[in-house]
Parts: structure tokens; sequence; C-alpha cells
């Protein structure tokens, strides 16, 4: 899991441990690798594939993994020296050369490759090699935004949401607003209604109750009556002060020219009496006379 030989474990560096490529493809450190010629075996600690190598110099230098070594600063001639070496995300290991594990990413075929990959497979000169914790790094700032982009549009349609629901309550509050005002009109109408319908029964009993007063009047008249002549002379003269209620008005108004309220002697059928004349509307009335009943024109007025 770590930048070392896989047979003495050291992490990889310039010298001692120059990293060097197999055929096969597997990577092993000059010493491991020059000490296994030396004893005659020519064989990978892997793979057991045969190499042929008269020394471990013949066999190719791994440039690349020592090229990114150097760039990351991380040599360590000490064995198992972990504050010196660059450990690898766990659980990526390729698929292709068994136990190695996966240092970089290739963007020119969008993968992960160990470093005999980036020998054999993707070489530097014709790929775009990085080092595959700068990929991780990448993406993981991708995803990061890609997450805050996703809340941002989760939000945004929360809101939404609560917009639409908002307006929906607001427009029905307003139809159930409308209706109350509408209720409310529709009473007003049907109390203005009543207020006429009263004031009209009220001018009705007035009317009758000054037409029950008027034959009270006669009722009375003709009680004191005693023959039929006086009766008759009665009803004539209640009949013309009806008939002729409108003149009368107009011939006291102009005889008295009267501007203000003021009292006056009135004669009729030889009674004298002091009345208050009371100016109302442009017209004379004197209502101590037969209870509010206007005079006929034949009563003589004296000033």
């Amino acid at each position: 899991d770590k930048f070392e030989c896989s047979i003495c474990n050291d992490a990889f560096d310039s010298e001692s441990h120059r990293p060097r490529v197999l055929p096969c493809g597997h990577g092993f450190c000059t010493q491991c690798l020059e000490t296994c010629i030396n004893r005659g075996n020519k064989s990978c600690a892997v793979c057991k594939e045969d190499y042929s190598a008269n020394s471990a110099t013949d066999l190719a230098v791994c440039y690349l993994l020592e090229e990114f070594l150097n760039k990351s600063a991380i040599s360590a001639p000490q064995k198992q020296n972990s504050n010196s070496v660059m450990t690898i995300v766990n659980g990526f290991l390729c698929s292709k050369h068994d136990g190695f594990p996966l240092y970089f990413y290739c963007k020119s075929h969008n993968c992960k490759i160990c470093y005999s990959c980036a020998v054999i497979d993707h070489p530097p000169t014709s790929c775009d090699l990085i080092p595959l914790s700068d990929e991780f790094k990448k993406q993981s700032q991708i995803l990061t935004v890609q997450k805050r982009k996703q809340v941002f549009i989760d939000t945004e349609n929360d809101l939404k949401i609560l917009f639409q629901e908002n307006l929906d309550y607001l427009t029905k509050q307003k139809i159930e607003v409308e209706q109350l005002l509408t209720k409310i009109e529709q009473i007003n109408r049907d109390i203005l209604e009543k207020e006429k319908s009263q004031e009209q029964i009220i001018e009705d009993m007035q009317g009758c109750q000054k037409k029950q007063k008027f034959f009270e009047n006669i009722e009375n008249k003709f009680k004191s009556t005693t023959n039929t002549q006086d009766f008759a002379n009665e009803i004539e003269m209640a009949t013309t002060e009806i008939l002729h209620s409108y003149k009368w008005e107009e011939t006291l108004s102009k005889e008295l020219n009267v501007t203000k309220n003021k009292y006056v002697q009135v004669e009729r059928n030889g009674i004298r009496r002091s009345c208050q004349v009371i100016i109302q509307g442009g017209k004379t009335y004197i209502p101590s006379l037969y209870k509010e009943v206007k005079l006929p024109c034949n009563a003589k007025l004296i000033h």
C-alpha cells in the first residue's frame, strides 16, 4: 500500500532503492534485484516470470515513479520510516499488475494506473499523467461543488413550494374576505330596506292617526249637533277645509305678509281667537285651530 519495494518493504528513492521495472511489468528496488541476480534467481517475485539480466542496472528505471518521488519529496533510506513514505488510499490496486497500488491517473485515457502501467502502457511521452492524489482532490472538489449545487437546487425548490403554498393561502383568504364583504353589503342593503319599510309604516300610521283624528272631530261635531241642518253645515265646512286648504295657505300668507312666527286674531263663525302663525317650508300655518287642520279661505283674519 506504499511507494516501497514489495521485497524489502523499503521506500523507493533515487539511490540504492531506485525503482526498476521487469519485463512482466512489476517493479522492485535496485538493491533487491541485484541481490536476486547475484543469487541466480532471475524470476519475478510476484508473478514468477523469468527475465534475463546480468545486472540490475540492465533493467529499465521507472523514471516516472522516480520523478514523482522527487517532486513529492519522499525519499526514505531507513526501512519502514512511516514519516517519509506516501500512503495510498486502501482498496486501489492495479487489476493488471497484481498487488501494485494505483499511483497515477491518466487524463488521456481517463483511468487509474500503477507505475508499471505508466512505463508499459501509458508512457509520459504519449499520455498526460498526474498523481492520483491530485485527481482525488480534484474529484473531491467537484463532488463538493456538485453537492452544494444540489443543496442550492433543493433549497430553491423548497422555497418555490413554500412560496406557492403561501400564494394559494393568500388567494384563498382573499376570496373568503371578498365573500364576507359581499355578505356585509347585502346585510346593509337589507337593513336599509327594512328602515325604509319601517319609515313607510310610521308615515302610514301617522296618516291613519291624522285621519282618525279628523273623523273623531267630525264624530264629536256630529254628537254636538242638535239638528240635521247644523250637521249638514258642519259636513260642508269640513269638506271645504279639505278642498281649499292649499288656497287658504296662499291667501293667509298674502293677507298676513308674515315673515316670522307671530300671533294674529282670527274670527270664524262669530268666534274670535288669538292664534300663533308658524312659517314652515315657505307656507303659513295656524296649528291651534282644529288640531293643526288648515283653515279654509272663508276664515277672517283680524289684524
